[in-house]
């Protein structure tokens, strides 16, 4: 009787063991099995921003996403207009100023243009002044939405913007035909 009484404490243990370990065995082989799709995923989320207002992408997948755009829009090389705006972004400055900078160089073009077309940009913020040239004739069509884009991802960097994500909004900058 006791042997009978050892045998089902044992298997009533065994039980319980399996029982508690299959999630996690589970879980560890899902990760195995697909371990490579699970590195693309985390490595092109980058950073996640979680608040009372849900989340947010971060800077860098918003850098994507308007390189994307501006692949789409302009895929080959880019040639520059003779326009007097300046172009230069110093590289002894901070990421966000650098960033900063390529903003105000955005607004100075915008203003010249503006100025060119006879439009008074008192009135107008950066966007706003955007479609406004565009509507005039002063810019194309993919200038304007390259250029949105461009305000778009300048307002949204912070003092925390790397010195790899200001040469990419530079370098999408640089595409745009000012």
């Amino acid at each position: 009787m006791k042997a009978i009484l050892i045998e089902v404490d044992t298997l009533e243990l065994l039980i319980k063991l399996i029982d508690s370990l299959i999630w996690p065995i589970t879980l560890f082989g899902i990760i195995f099995l697909f371990r490579k799709n699970f590195r693309d995923a985390f490595s092109r989320l980058g950073s996640l921003k979680a608040d009372a207002s849900g989340f947010a992408i971060t800077f860098d997948k918003q850098i994507e996403k308007t390189k994307e755009l501006f692949d789409k829009l302009k895929p080959g090389p880019t040639t520059k207009s003779s326009t007097n705006i300046k172009t230069y972004v110093n590289q002894t400055d901070s990421p966000y100023k650098q960033i900063l900078e390529i903003r105000s160089n955005i607004i100075n073009y915008l203003k010249l243009k503006s100025d060119e077309a006879g439009i008074v940009t008192d009135s107008y913020a950066p966007m706003a002044l955007t479609n406004r040239l565009q509507e005039v004739g002063a810019i194309s069509s993919s200038q304007s939405t390259m250029i949105q884009a461009m305000l778009k991802i300048t307002n949204e960097a912070d003092a925390s913007a790397t010195v790899s994500q200001a040469n990419e909004i530079n370098s999408l900058f640089q595409k745009i035909e000012i």
